[in-house]
């Protein structure tokens, strides 16, 4: 059974903003993938996106409801921790 590529890029985003439910609707009509959809409050929730459906999922969300990046996952975001860590090369 196959649990994902963790290689993918991925963000974690909270959505704040009123009618969650249209959002969600929106974002299956224009097939956007959310992933690890958990609600917080009646005007919150948190879900992963790939970077792919990241410019879809901005531009339905508008000013109607506020994106905010949590997290970045994968094998990007990774290699740009690891660059910035310049003793890891040097192997101390």
């Amino acid at each position: 059974m196959s649990r994902g590529n963790y290689l993918k890029d991925r963000r974690r985003i909270l959505a704040e903003g009123f009618r969650l439910s249209e959002f969600l609707t929106l974002c299956i009509r224009e097939d956007v993938r959310l992933r690890k959809v958990r609600q917080k409050s009646e005007i919150a929730m948190t879900f992963e996106v790939t970077e792919e459906d990241w410019p879809k999922l901005r531009r339905l969300a508008g000013n109607r409801w506020r994106l905010t990046v949590l997290e970045r996952r994968g094998a990007v975001p990774l290699f740009y921790r690891l660059l910035s860590r310049k003793s890891i090369f040097a192997g101390l």
